[in-house]
């Protein structure tokens, strides 16, 4: 949000009407994530949290491993 809110608004409105489908399949993705992890909160189901919680540290840590394995090659 915060390169949206510094961006020109003509750039934004130009790239979201051109990639309009995908920002919103995107969208509605993360959004299924969301609802998925309040239902688990108001459920108390903390293990089912921490296995969420894990899964995103892994895929951070996979996303940094591969920006800097990029880097290195430059």
């Amino acid at each position: 949000t915060t390169r949206l809110a510094t961006g020109g608004t003509e750039i934004w409105l130009d790239i979201l009407k051109t990639n309009r489908d995908a920002i919103v399949d995107e969208l509605k993705a993360y959004e299924e994530k969301l609802r998925s992890l309040i239902e688990k909160l108001e459920a108390g189901s903390f293990s089912a949290i921490e296995a969420v919680l894990e899964e995103g540290k892994s895929a951070r840590r996979a996303f940094d491993d591969y920006g800097n394995q990029s880097n290195s090659e430059a």
